[in-house]
């Protein structure tokens, strides 16, 4: 349809479509599930309009009027996942996804929805590079409990963790010598390309 809208014949929730993303318009709306996500999973953090604006219009890898699908229902957002891609070193691609359904709405089928949506995406996309090693890949943090068990059920695995760590008495921290030809110097504008790169490549 013209306006991006996706009719779905055996919607899960009666009344539930879903459309592509419709530019800054969605941007309220979007900030609004995926805090309302984060709160339902206690996870500390915020989006905001405004910083989606600035991650958008920031996307290399991700078109966000073919990549990002809304779930509405009666007019309303209830949530939404966007698809994004890159490619490592060893030519293997990465079918990147996140997906955000709040607490009320969650157990009645949007969830799977919004995924079988997701992977056609990424198969699409998949069809339309070079050929080589393709796979679907999801980042989960800490909170994310349901959506964790959720992906496993569709046969996605764990492989790779990431951890935060906080030192709490700063005042009696070690000193440990550094090796031979380290030293710590202030970070210069000269240098951000160089800190860029290397944590690109260590990623």
């Amino acid at each position: 349809m013209s306006d991006g809208t996706l009719l779905i014949a055996s919607a899960p929730v009666d009344g539930v479509v879903l459309r592509l993303f419709r530019g800054a318009a969605d941007f309220p709306a979007m900030a609004a599930v995926a805090n309302a996500c984060f709160d339902a999973d206690g996870i500390q953090a915020r989006r905001t309009a405004e910083g989606l604006a600035q991650d958008y219009a920031a996307f290399t890898s991700c078109d966000p009027l073919q990549d990002c699908i809304v779930a509405e229902l009666h007019g309303e957002m209830v949530a939404y996942g966007r698809c994004r891609r890159f490619r490592q070193a060893d030519g293997l691609t990465l079918h990147s996804q996140i997906g955000f359904v709040p607490g009320r709405w969650r157990g009645r089928g949007i969830g799977r929805l919004l995924q079988t949506w997701i992977e056609q995406r990424h198969r699409t996309v998949a069809a339309q590079l070079p050929p080589g090693p393709h796979v679907h890949h999801a980042y989960v943090q800490q909170g994310e409990d349901a959506r964790a068990q959720f992906l496993q059920i569709r046969g996605y695995e764990p492989v790779r963790y990431f951890f935060q760590m906080l030192q709490t008495r700063l005042q009696d921290v070690p000193d440990f010598a550094l090796p031979e030809g380290v030293e710590l110097r202030p970070v210069l504008p000269q240098h951000y390309r160089a800190i860029w790169e290397a944590h690109y490549t260590a990623f």
